[in-house]
């Protein structure tokens, strides 16, 4: 996994908190292409470069973020709703740009 840049806050800090944030963020922490990460997910790429586009604000099938979150060790949960959802004890490490 990739260290993060100084300059990051915690997941939830901000209005960032989306699906697609979420995503992304799994990804690039893992050093993941979007190809790879769609492969990993069981998505086709360009459903998946929706994901992180913003384009869809939900996912299809229950088994992608049954998948993702297994793949990655994470709670469904988060992924779906992130951290108000879930709680900050069920939110990974994951950080991202102070807006």
């Amino acid at each position: 996994m990739k260290p993060f840049a100084p300059g990051y806050t915690p997941v939830g800090t901000s209005r960032r908190d989306t699906l697609a944030f979420r995503f992304t963020a799994l990804r690039e922490r893992h050093g993941l292409s979007i190809k790879d990460m769609a492969e990993r997910v069981g998505l086709s790429e360009s459903a998946y470069r929706a994901i992180e586009r913003g384009q869809t604000r939900m996912v299809k099938e229950a088994g992608t973020l049954a998948r993702t979150a297994a793949q990655f060790g994470v709670s469904q949960v988060w992924l779906y709703a992130g951290v108000v959802a879930a709680g900050k004890r069920l939110a990974p490490p994951l950080v991202h740009r102070a807006a």
